[in-house]
């Protein structure tokens, strides 16, 4: 008995050094609060980050830890309902696979709201070539690789400009360029935030090639094509200088081909940086220069309208037209022996010339062979035109020419130098003028009548008669007027 009541004891004790154990190394259990947490998320220059995967941990008990994912929207704003044995969230913020932000907000029942500022803002990259100037329309890829890989692609500006909004600053990017197809710029770029563009000098080049012929003399519109190692083909001609230019080449190796007339050349070139190459053709060009043809009349003016043909030495017309107003006719022709023959009405005239610098041809044609054109414009009494007036052309007594007014009361002749008798008839009444033709010219021929002084005169006169005799009666009344003041003042003394 006395044993049993001693085991008892023993257990007793046994059992509360236990219980006293568990209190010690057992920390109390305490109850989970609930939370509303409101986070806005904003890049470095205060901007909503849209659909940013935000994460936000909290403590539900001894070592359990647990999470809740959600998005941000347009706003950039989350919204999470959560429960925790302590006051405050881990809150991590993941932009483009990128970790951008990682904070430990305090809570505070029942709601909670906060801005978290993350590691994001514009990533500028400027596109040039070696030399310094912008590339336009360039490739751009901006990749990187976090559990998967991601990537961004663009075109540069007409500044060579490309800009890449809202990436998280991350040190293991990618750049890579990529001109006409090759690429020609491929390295790791580390962004920090910087606000200054990244400046990239891509392996791109300029090519000036410049064409002689054996005498050294530049060759104008050779053909020259530079084919890339791709068979990406470019093509121009040279200038009048023998001078191609082919902007923008990307590294790599060309064929170039030069070809002028029956001859042609092949080389080629690895371009790594800008180059000026001059070739050599095993051929002597014809130079081209300038023929003008100056004709005047023996008066000195400038002969218009004037045929001018130019021939070559194997009797083919290499070119033709007719003078301007100022009398010349311009040509540029391949140097060689030509045949310039002018020809106007019945009268030709030709010159031989050696083309082997700027010529000029002067011809002179007698006024005899000038056709001008003589525009008779005729007027009725009334000042009108004077529409169906007949009007001859004399020489001499003779009718040269005729014709009949139209409705603005002209018609037109095309006469030789000299003089003519105008001989014009209308509403049966008769106008005569002798002209002097010697060149172009409108002759006017009036209807209207002429007032000669002495009509003047008498006009004037009628005119004057009546205010006379409103002057002369004025007056006779004025003066009545005074002489019977003057009789009543008698009167009165």
């Amino acid at each position: 008995m006395r044993n049993n009541s001693l085991n008892i004891i023993v257990l007793f004790l046994l059992v509360s050094l236990i219980c006293l154990t568990f209190s010690v190394l057992i920390p109390k259990i305490c109850s989970l609060d609930s939370y509303i947490l409101t986070l806005k998320v904003e890049d470095s220059q205060h901007a909503p980050l849209h659909k940013a995967l935000v994460r936000v941990t909290t403590l539900y008990g001894p070592d359990d830890y647990r999470s809740i994912y959600n998005e941000t929207d347009e706003n950039g704003i989350a919204v999470f309902h959560l429960q925790s044995i302590e006051p405050s969230a881990l809150v991590r913020i993941i932009w483009k696979g990128i970790t951008v932000a990682l904070v430990n907000v305090p809570l505070q029942a029942p709601k909670t709201s906060t801005t978290v500022l993350c590691e994001v803002s514009d990533l500028e990259i400027s596109v040039s070539q070696a030399n310094g100037n912008p590339v336009k329309n360039a490739y751009v890829k901006l990749s990187w690789k976090i559990d998967v890989s991601w990537e961004l692609e663009a075109y540069s500006d007409d500044n060579g400009v490309v800009l890449f909004k809202q990436m998280p600053h991350y040190d293991g990017y990618t750049l890579l360029v990529k001109w006409k197809e090759k690429t020609v710029y491929q390295k790791p770029l580390q962004f920090n935030g910087e606000k200054e563009p990244f400046h990239i000098s891509c392996n791109i080049f300029d090519l000036t090639i410049r064409v002689l012929d054996k005498r050294g003399i530049p060759i104008p519109e050779a053909d020259i094509d530079v084919i890339r190692e791709d068979n990406r083909q470019e093509s121009k001609q040279t200038d009048n200088g023998g001078t191609a230019v082919f902007n923008q080449l990307a590294i790599g190796n060309y064929t170039l081909k030069i070809s002028y007339a029956q001859t042609s050349f092949q080389t080629n070139l690895y371009l790594t940086s800008d180059q000026e190459i001059e070739i050599i053709l095993n051929t002597t060009i014809l130079l081209k220069y300038h023929v003008e043809v100056s004709i005047k009349w023996t008066d000195g003016k400038c002969a218009k309208d004037v045929k001018v043909e130019i021939w070559g030495e194997n009797g083919e017309k290499v070119a033709s037209g007719i003078t301007d107003s100022s009398g010349k006719f311009r040509k540029q022709l391949l140097e060689g022996n030509y045949t310039v023959k002018i020809s106007i009405h019945d009268y030709s005239e030709s010159q031989k010339v050696m083309l082997s610098h700027d010529v000029t041809l002067n011809f002179e044609i007698s006024t005899a062979y000038r056709i001008s054109m003589v525009i008779v414009k005729v007027l009725d009494e009334k000042g009108k035109p004077a529409n169906g007036a007949q009007v001859k052309i004399l020489v001499e007594s003779v009718v040269f020419a005729y014709g009949t007014t139209n409705t603005e009361g002209t018609t037109t002749f095309n006469l030789p130098d000299g003089t003519y008798h105008i001989k014009v008839t209308y509403d049966g009444k008769t106008l005569e003028q002798t002209a002097i033709v010697a060149g172009d010219q409108t002759i006017l021929l009036s209807f209207q009548r002429n007032i000669n002084l002495q009509e003047i005169l008498i006009g004037i006169g009628l005119l004057s008669l009546p205010i006379l005799v409103i002057s002369v009666l004025f007056y006779a009344r004025k003066r009545r007027n005074k002489r019977g003041i003057i009789d009543s003042r008698t009167l009165k003394d």
